[in-house]
């Protein structure tokens, strides 16, 4: 992940999207992490984040409305790490 340190409270900017980190756990493999979008107020569960050419990037990511609903997934999925 470079330089940078992906920790919860964290900003940044993908494309349109303005991001806040949730939550985020990590292993010497991979990482999980929870943002929130605050131009749409989407939660996002998302496996590697990475910094990439500048942008941070992620292989996959699982859309929700509701905070339950993405802490409860964010939570199964951090078991499966």
């Amino acid at each position: 992940m470079g330089t940078t340190t992906v920790k919860p409270g964290m900003r940044f900017m993908n494309g349109i999207m303005e991001l806040t980190v949730l939550c985020f756990t990590e292993t010497k493999d991979t990482n999980l992490a929870l943002l929130i979008c605050s131009n749409d107020g989407l939660f996002i569960t998302v496996r590697n984040l990475q910094l990439w050419q500048g942008q941070f990037i992620w292989y996959f990511g699982h859309y929700y409305d509701s905070i339950h609903e993405a802490v409860k997934d964010y939570d199964n999925r951090k078991k499966e790490l």
